[in-house]
């Protein structure tokens, strides 16, 4: 069975005061094994208390940690305030477990044919996990793996946004996938979205998501798919994009083809923006084909590649 590793950040969100367990890659992790695919969190994971309930979360859904070193620098927590359903971030990230990862700690025989290896940006300011990144994803590349990276960007994080652009940007050379919301595609300075495969050759699709436009996707050969928006009033957005993502993951490492797989994460994500906090509302397998049939999600061909 083909493993879909996640390599990256495992956090707390605190929404309205109430812990739950955040992170971009622990959270597509978690989304694919709660759809029944397998995967792996190697992300480094703290002792502390909301580590191991982070280790507990994440186990208990089948998530495999047996690659996810744990330190003794603390968890990172991002304070979440919900504005009409759309999230806002605070973070409290100094010397935290996710920055500490080291490229030691990564082993490079781990990835085998059929995997694929999923990452974000928010590990990659200047820190050992930058490297441990790096160590991953060379030897995920030279194994020949499927790469798929979801940027993003949250500039809080970063000392200042120029260089938090240069260094996303520097690492879409390692994407096979690459997943983006509409505003981090205007925050790059694209116009359209043929210079993002004219920047990376080796990207071969592109996911878009557009909010309460529903979600796009552009294949190298020139094909453009979307999807509407199956959830025009959501309750909670909080990690709704790793949901969306995670499904596409599942369903194109299950060999769907690009307009089942935008279908079947469409609605995925659409079960998720319906519920509070991420993790929690992340639908199982039965539920997204459920919805599936229920709606019947459209799929139309885009013309072009302008936005």
């Amino acid at each position: 069975m083909r493993t879909i590793y996640c390599i990256g950040e495992a956090l707390i969100d605190l929404i309205d005061g109430v812990p739950f367990v955040g992170g971009a890659p622990a959270n597509v992790a978690a989304c694919v094994a709660k759809l029944g695919g397998r995967s792996a969190f190697l992300g480094k994971l703290s002792s502390d208390e909301y580590g191991k309930y982070i280790f507990s979360e994440l186990s208990s859904l089948g998530v495999d940690l047996s690659h996810a070193p744990i330190g003794n620098e603390k968890t990172a927590v991002a304070q979440v305030r919900l504005v009409d359903g759309e999230r806002h971030f605070l973070f409290c990230r100094d010397g935290t477990a996710d920055l500490a990862l080291c490229a030691d700690e990564i082993d490079t025989n781990l990835f085998g044919e059929g995997d694929a290896l999923h990452f974000c940006s928010v590990c990659l300011v200047e820190s050992a996990a930058k490297y441990a990144h790096i160590a991953a994803l060379e030897a995920a590349k030279n194994a020949g793996v499927t790469i798929s990276y979801d940027v993003n960007l949250r500039p809080s994080l970063w000392q200042n946004e120029d260089e938090m652009l240069r260094t996303a940007k520097d690492f879409m050379k390692y994407a096979d996938i690459l997943k983006m919301s509409e505003e981090e595609f205007c925050a790059f300075g694209y116009k359209k979205v043929q210079e993002i495969f004219d920047f990376s050759p080796n990207i071969k699709l592109l996911l878009l998501t557009r909010g309460a436009n529903g979600a796009a996707a552009y294949s190298s050969d020139g094909k453009c798919l979307s999807c509407p928006s199956l959830n025009a009033r959501p309750l909670d957005t909080v990690g709704a994009g790793d949901c969306f993502m995670g499904a596409a993951l599942t369903a194109l490492m299950a060999k769907r083809d690009v307009a089942e797989a935008v279908k079947f994460a469409s609605c995925a994500a659409a079960i998720s923006v319906s519920g509070h906090g991420a993790i929690p509302s992340y639908p199982t397998l039965q539920e997204v084909k459920r919805l599936m049939t229920q709606l019947k999600p459209e799929i139309c061909e885009c013309p072009s590649r302008l936005l």
